[in-house]
């Protein structure tokens, strides 16, 4: 079977429990397996946003969904930025914009506590340095034929033209999941 379409789920680790983020991709190229799919997502991720990341916080496994079927690339990497994280709950809010229709979200956790202000505002430099790895990130995914989308309610498929970092910080909360003991 392969796979053109799907969902990627990218699942990190930190201080104080695990959080995720997700989204959906098209291919230019359909990928035999659903592994295949998850890692070429992964090394994505790893190649443009990882480093921006701080030590506290490793993006864990990428997982892909489609038609019912999954599939799973484990490769452990943590950040390469060595200061203090923001909270648990605190992330980066990163707007997603389709070719039409509504805007979507996406919330990345594990950045320096420093490059944000008391006020929950991205530190400006920041904001801009983020800015230039979402835009990587994009173009990453679709050298790797995967072309990030949002899902309708109608189960069709937008594909994302643009990404924009937002100068304040998100809460995670829905997507976080607490360590249990």
């Amino acid at each position: 079977m392969a796979f053109n379409q799907g969902d990627i789920i990218h699942e990190f680790s930190g201080p104080g429990g695990t959080a995720q983020t997700g989204f959906s991709v098209t291919t230019a190229v359909s990928y035999s397996t659903l592994t295949q799919m998850a890692k070429a997502a992964n090394n994505a991720f790893l190649v443009e946003m990882i480093p921006s990341m701080t030590v506290e916080w490793a993006l864990e496994r990428t997982l892909a969904y489609s038609d019912g079927a999954v599939g799973e690339w484990v490769a452990r990497r943590v950040g390469d930025v060595v200061t203090p994280s923001s909270v648990n709950s605190t992330s980066l809010l990163v707007s997603k914009i389709p070719i039409q229709g509504h805007q979507g979200r996406l919330y990345l956790p594990g950045y320096s506590e420093q490059s944000i202000l008391a006020s929950g505002a991205l530190v400006p430099n920041f904001q801009i340095s983020m800015q230039g790895n979402v835009d990587d990130w994009l173009a990453e995914l679709s050298l790797r034929a995967l072309d990030m989308a949002m899902r309708r309610p109608n189960g069709t498929l937008d594909r994302v033209t643009r990404l924009t970092v937002k100068p304040y910080v998100g809460r995670q909360d829905r997507r976080l999941v607490r360590s249990r003991k």
